[in-house]
């Protein structure tokens, strides 16, 4: 005996591409901003509290500027 194919299963399908398709053009458009928050002597666990503090979904890191400084960064999604 054949099955008949269900529509709600076609549009599920339907559904959860047109989901992810809008979710996908939603991370593209997001640009990154960037703060130095301190000049001087970075402390990885200091530069990331510091970080989530500016901003919850913030990325404090730690990187040598180009005068030879330990400055701490945080990344983030620009608003």
């Amino acid at each position: 005996m054949k099955k008949h194919f269900q529509p709600s299963f076609v549009i599920l399908i339907i559904f959860t591409v047109f989901v992810l398709g809008v979710v996908g053009n939603m991370s593209v458009d997001q640009k990154r901003c960037w703060a130095t928050l301190k000049e001087n002597n970075c402390v990885h666990d200091e530069c990331r509290s510091m970080c989530l503090k500016k901003n919850p979904k913030g990325h404090g890191r730690c990187i040598k500027s180009s005068q030879g400084r330990i400055i701490c960064l945080c990344g983030y999604d620009c608003p």
